[in-house]
């Protein structure tokens, strides 16, 4: 997709929130190897309706959905159902973190297209 190389944390895609909201359409996984990373900075304490949502079709394999800490630990993972893996902000402080999009570890995953799309209003 249109935000290759981002397989590393390293090379991970920024996301600018404009006025706390950012969406990304296209995105793809193109075999069980592939990963996506990005980078995103919340302005905000998180509220109740802030996330990290993934949409993709519920024909295809599960993704994995995974929200790191600026230091890299985990803060929390989802793994998605039907479509659909969502991670709330609520609560979460304002700063720096990193989102990973992948297949979960078990079997064999892709995706031919899935939305990414991030809230944070507090």
């Amino acid at each position: 997709d249109a935000h290759e190389p981002n397989d590393v944390a390293p090379q991970g895609s920024p996301i600018i929130l404009t006025n706390g909201e950012a969406g990304f359409t296209g995105l793809t996984l193109h075999d069980y190897s592939d990963a996506d990373w990005f980078q995103v900075t919340l302005g905000v304490t998180g509220g109740a309706s802030d996330h990290v949502r993934v949409n993709y079709l519920a024909s295809e394999p599960d993704l994995r959905l995974t929200l790191f800490d600026d230091a890299g630990s985990i803060v929390t993972f989802v793994r998605g159902n039907a479509g659909i893996a969502t991670v709330s902000l609520a609560g979460l402080a304002g700063g720096r973190y990193r989102i990973l999009v992948e297949g979960p570890e078990d079997r064999y995953s892709y995706s031919t297209g899935y939305t990414l799309d991030v809230r944070n209003l507090g």
